[in-house]
């Protein structure tokens, strides 16, 4: 994360330990959609990813004085979000398994869009398809990395486990990966897509 990033986020943060409503609400705006989209990985329950969005700014507000500092706004709302958030799907037991969830939006870039509708279609069926071959932990930690672009003490942080063991976690998701599809397709994937 860049510096720049990480001051802004750190007055941002103690603003808001404050008492100051606009950098709460800055904070609430400018990172609800991610949450909410993150929460769409664990359930299909929109209404419980909202109330738990909802429920964590809520506490973040009341116990405002007694947050310690952080420069990384974001690992800290995915993690207590995660934790939250888990709590109550497991406390609800309407858990879905992460096959069952939507895939990630695929979008390419100009390169990628001078490629065959034909081919682009295989491979997003392809990549559809080796997707649901992952565990929930490692479709979360490709999500986390690839689609969110946090960095490996960042995910580390957020899923619970040692930086070490996120590396392992991911290196078994690609090579899940790498074995469902062809050396092809797997390199067009992370060339145009991730």
């Amino acid at each position: 994360m860049k510096k720049s990033v990480i001051k802004s986020d750190t007055i941002t943060w103690d603003t808001f330990r404050k008492g100051d409503r606009i950098a709460f609400e800055t904070i609430v705006r400018s990172h609800s959609r991610l949450l909410f989209s993150y929460g769409t990985r664990f359930t299909r329950d929109r209404e419980l990813i909202k109330e738990c969005i909802q429920d964590l700014f809520v506490s973040l507000w009341e116990r405002r004085a007694h947050l310690n500092s952080t420069g990384h706004i974001k690992n800290y709302l995915f993690k207590a979000f995660r934790i939250n958030l888990l709590k109550l799907v497991n406390a609800d037991s309407q858990f879905v398994s992460v096959h069952d969830l939507p895939l990630f939006e695929i979008t390419l870039n100009k390169e990628a869009q001078m490629i065959t509708e034909e081919y682009h279609l295989d491979i997003k069926i392809k990549l559809e398809s080796t997707l649901k071959k992952l565990s929930a932990r490692q479709y979360e930690v490709i999500y986390l990395r690839y689609y969110e672009g946090l960095s490996f003490k960042d995910i580390s942080e957020i899923m619970n486990i040692s930086a070490k063991g996120t590396y392992k976690l991911l290196g078994r998701a690609i090579a899940v990966m790498r074995k469902n599809l062809t050396l092809k397709d797997f390199r067009f994937i992370f060339l145009h897509y991730i």
